[in-house]
C-alpha cells in the first residue's frame, strides 16, 4: 500500500539514529521533571556550535532543575481539553514556543 511505502522511505531517509534530534525531546514540557533532563539539555547545549559559551552550558543544569521544581501552570502548554461527540477526550495543546516563552520568563 502507499503507506506503508510511504513509511519505509521515511525509515530509510530520516535521520532517527541522530542523537541530537532524540534529545531535543527535552523541549517538551512532560520532560521537564524526567530524571535526565538536565543532562539532556546539556547535551543540545554542546551540539549546537557557538550557541553557549562553557560558563551559561554550566549553568544549564542549575537553572533546568529550577525549572522543574516550579509550579508550571497547565495553560502553559495544554490550549483546550474537550470531549467529542462520542465522549472520547481530546486534548490540544500550546504551541511549543508559547510554553518555552512563559517557561523563560520565570528566570
Amino acid at each position: 500500500s502507499i503507506y506503508h511505502a510511504i513509511a519505509d522511505n521515511l525509515k530509510k531517509y530520516l535521520p532517527l539514529k541522530n542523537t541530537f534530534l532524540k534529545d531535543l525531546h527535552v523541549l517538551d514540557p512532560a520532560s521537564r521533571t524526567k530524571q535526565d533532563s538536565a543532562d539532556t539539555m546539556i547535551r543540545v547545549g554542546r551540539a549546537i556550535p557557538k550557541l553557549l559559551s562553557n560558563a551559561e552550558i554550566d549553568r544549564i543544569r542549575y537553572e533546568f532543575m529550577m525549572c522543574a521544581a516550579e509550579t508550571i501552570d497547565q495553560s502553559w502548554y495544554i490550549k483546550n481539553k474537550y470531549h467529542d461527540s462520542d465522549d472520547n477526550n481530546h486534548t490540544e495543546y500550546q504551541q511549543i514556543d508559547y510554553y518555552w516563552n512563559k517557561t523563560l520568563s520565570l528566570t
